[in-house]
């Protein structure tokens, strides 16, 4: 194991309307970034990059509905898709096997399909009526400065 390797940025500017919501970060090709690394911050996971430029790149924020980042439960390991649903939530899209996620289940990335890096954390469930399930993350997705990218290998 190497470890995890990362680079911090800072913000550059945001877009947060009602259909997108983008964040603009000052690393680029020239620091190593790649498209889909991870961002996330001290609370958690905050998006991915959708485009790299030499110094800066776009980020695709996890509440953005195009969003979608493989997650697992913590305390049973159930696999799932979370997706963003607008606003600071995001949504349970595909669970893996047939465990029902309470509220209050705490939700981490998963590294399965080799996408994101494990164990960073993404939020909890705040809302479910059995088939909808509603993840407040534990970033600020709407005020945040400084970041890290977890460089993918």
């Amino acid at each position: 194991d190497k470890g995890i390797k990362f680079k911090t940025a800072k913000l550059i500017a945001g877009v947060y309307n009602n259909s997108l919501k983008e964040a603009f970060i000052n690393a680029g090709t020239k620091d190593g970034i790649k498209e889909n690394c991870l961002i996330f911050n001290e609370d958690g996971a905050i998006g991915r990059v959708i485009t790299v430029n030499d110094h800066s790149s776009k980020v695709l924020l996890l509440n953005d509905t195009r969003s979608y980042i493989p997650a697992k439960a913590i305390s049973n390991g159930n696999k799932m898709i979370i997706s963003g649903a607008g606003e600071n939530l995001l949504e349970i899209k595909f669970i893996a096997e047939n465990k029902e996620p309470e509220t209050g289940e705490v939700l981490l990335t998963s590294s399965e399909a080799n996408l994101v890096p494990d164990n960073i954390p993404i939020g909890k469930i705040v809302r479910t009526d059995g088939e909808n399930y509603q993840v407040r993350p534990f970033a600020d997705l709407n005020n945040f400065d400084i970041v890290f990218i977890y460089l993918n290998e």
